[in-house]
C-alpha cells in the first residue's frame, strides 16, 4: 500500500520554503494549507468543532447545529428587533463586501447614527453614489458627490410647515382643515383667473364667500358677496350655487349699527325694491333727520327726532287728520279764523248752564273755558238804573221809576197786578165801565154808592139810606143828582 506524505509542522504557522501547489499540515491549528504561485500558503481546511454550542476558537469550524442553536438563541432574545446594536470592536468601520449587500432595520425601530465625539463625522463613501442633488424646486444640495432625494406625488406633513418665500398652488381645489386661519394680507383679491384687472369674460361668475350651516332642521348653503348679474353686494342665506354662480335664493336680513350712503360726491339714495305687500320699517329713536322727496306712498314712523320737522317739510295739502295730532296747548297756535263753526255739529238742544264757552282771559291770548251760567251773571251785572236782573234772570224795577210813557197803550195790565188805587183823582169817571159791570136787580138801603165829598175830589162811600135823607142837590165830578 502506497503512503502519501505531505509537509507538516507542529507549530501554529505554515513552514517557509513551500513551492507552488505544495500541500502542508499545520498541527498547532489543525489546518491544511496549499501554496499559491506567489509562494504564499492559503488555508484550505480546519478542524471541525463537534461541540453543540459555539466556542471561542479562531481555528475550528462550527457544526451547522451549533450555528443554528446560536442564531435561534440570539433571535429569541432580541424579540422582533433582530439587531439592537451593531458594534465592530477594534475596526475602523462596518464594510459590505458586495455592491448588492443591504443592511435592513426593522420597521418602526428608527435609525440613529451616534459618534463618540463632537468632532466625529459620518461619511457615506461608495463609488456607486456619484453625487448628491435635489429634485427641481424641492431640495438643493451642494457638494462633490450626488445623492438624489425626491418627494412622492402625495406628500403629508404631520407637523408644522413654514414657507419662507411665495407659495403657488396650481390645482382645482384647495382644502384647509383648520380651526383658526390667520391672514396678514389686509386685502384679499378674488377671481383673478382672467387677469388683474380681469380682461376676459368669466361667464358672469359671482365673487364672494359661500358657507354652510345648520339652521336647526336641515343643512343650508349661504352666500354673501358681489352679485355679478345685479352688480350689487348681496347676502343670500339659502342659496343654490352652480358653476360659481348663485342661481337661486332670496336676499336675507342684515344687521348693522350705522349705514352711510355715499356715491362719491354727495349722499346716496336709499331705495326699496319692488314690494308685493305692506312692509314696516322701524327706525331707531336717535338724533337725526328723515328727508323724503317725491314720495307718493306713506311713511310711518314714531322715531323722527324732535325739533327736526319745520313748516316747509309739510305738504300744503297734507290733510293730517286730527287723530294724529296731540292736544294743542301752546297759546295763539289756533287763529280764530281757523275755527270752522259752520261745519260744526249743532247742539240740538237748548243751551244749559253746564255748557262751555271759550274765553280769552283778559284779552291777552290766554284762552280759558267758562260755563254758560257765567254769561248772565256778567251781562246782568252790567245793567243799572231803574231795572236790575239777578244771576238767575229775575228782573226788578226800581221804586218810583216807571212813568206813563214806559207803559204801552195796549199793555192791558190785569187789575190783579195793581195795588189798591188810593190817591185822589187818579181814576176819571169816564174810566169807570158801568156798562160792562154785572147788573143788580134791586137796590137796598144798605147798598153803597160813592160820592165826591164836598165836590173837592175827596171821594167817599154812602149808603142808599143816606142818599134819600139828603135835602139838596149835589154834584159829583160834573154829574148831578
Amino acid at each position: 500500500m502506497a503512503v502519501i506524505k505531505v509537509r507538516r509542522t507542529t507549530t501554529s504557522t505554515p513552514p517557509s520554503g513551500l513551492t507552488f501547489g505544495e500541500l502542508t499540515y499545520v498541527q498547532g491549528i489543525t489546518s491544511f494549507y496549499v501554496t499559491n504561485s506567489d509562494g504564499n500558503p492559503v488555508r484550505i481546511g480546519a478542524e471541525v468543532d463537534t461541540n453543540t454550542s459555539l466556542g471561542t476558537s479562531d481555528n475550528k469550524l462550527p457544526t451547522q447545529g451549533a450555528v443554528k442553536s446560536y442564531v435561534d438563541a440570539a433571535v429569541s432574545a432580541a424579540g422582533t428587533n433582530q439587531f439592537n446594536q451593531i458594534g465592530v470592536a477594534g475596526q475602523d468601520g462596518l464594510t459590505a463586501d458586495s455592491a448588492s449587500d443591504i443592511l435592513t432595520f426593522a420597521a418602526g425601530s428608527g435609525i440613529t447614527l451616534t459618534t463618540n465625539s463632537g468632532t466625529d463625522t459620518v461619511t457615506i463613501g461608495n463609488t456607486g453614489v456619484l453625487s448628491v442633488s435635489g429634485t427641481t424646486n424641492e431640495i438643493e444640495v451642494t457638494g462633490s458627490g450626488t445623492l438624489t432625494v425626491g418627494l412622492p406625488d402625495d406628500v403629508t406633513i404631520t407637523n408644522n410647515l413654514t414657507v419662507g418665500g411665495n407659495l403657488t398652488i396650481n390645482g382645482t381645489t384647495t382644502t384647509v382643515n383648520s380651526d383658526v386661519t390667520t391672514v396678514d394680507d389686509p386685502m384679499m383679491l378674488l377671481g383673478t383667473s382672467g387677469g388683474v384687472p380681469i380682461a376676459v369674460t368669466d361667464g358672469g361668475k359671482d365673487r364672494g364667500i359661500a358657507f354652510t350651516y345648520f339652521d336647526g332642521s336641515v343643512g343650508r348653503t349661504g352666500f354673501f358677496g358681489f352679485d355679478s348679474s345685479a352688480s350689487k353686494f348681496t347676502y343670500v342665506p339659502v342659496a343654490t350655487i352652480s358653476g360659481d354662480i348663485v342661481t337661486s335664493g332670496n336676499a336675507g336680513d342684515a344687521q348693522f349699527k350705522d349705514v352711510y350712503l355715499y356715491n362719491g360726491t354727495n349722499t346716496g339714495q336709499f331705495t326699496l325694491g319692488s314690494l308685493s305687500g305692506n312692509r314696516t320699517y322701524t327706525l331707531p329713536d336717535v338724533t337725526g333727520t328723515i328727508i323724503t322727496t317725491g314720495d307718493t306712498g306713506t311713511v310711518t314712523s314714531t322715531m323722527i327726532a324732535n325739533d327736526t320737522i319745520v313748516n316747509a317739510d309739510i305738504n300744503a295739502s297734507a290733510g293730517i287728520v286730527d287723530t294724529k295730532l296731540a292736544t294743542i296747548s301752546t297759546a295763539d297756535k289756533v287763529s280764530l279764523s281757523a275755527l270752522n263753526i259752520d261745519g260744526g255739529t249743532d247742539i240740538g238742544a237748548a243751551i244749559a248752564d253746564g255748557d262751555l264757552l271759550i274765553v280769552d282771559d283778559g284779552g291777552a291770548g290766554t284762552n280759558r273755558k267758562t260755563n254758560v251760567s257765567r254769561v248772565p251773571t256778567y251781562v246782568f251785572g252790567k245793567i243799572s238804573g231803574d231795572i236790575t236782573i239777578d244771576s238767575s234772570g229775575v228782573a226788578a224795577i226800581g221804586s218810583g221809576v216807571i212813568v206813563d210813557a214806559d207803559i204801552s197803550g195796549a199793555a192791558a195790565i190785569s187789575d190783579g197786578k195793581l195795588a189798591t188805587i188810593s190817591t185822589a183823582n187818579k181814576v176819571s169817571l169816564s174810566a169807570i165801565d158801568l156798562d160792562g159791570a154785572t147788573e143788580t136787580t134791586t137796590i137796598a138801603g144798605t147798598d153803597i154808592l160813592f160820592v165826591d165829598d164836598g165836590a173837592n175830589g175827596t171821594n167817599r162811600k154812602v149808603t142808599v139810606n143816606n142818599l134819600f135823607s139828603a135835602t139838596s142837590t149835589g154834584v159829583i165830578d160834573g154829574g148831578s143828582y
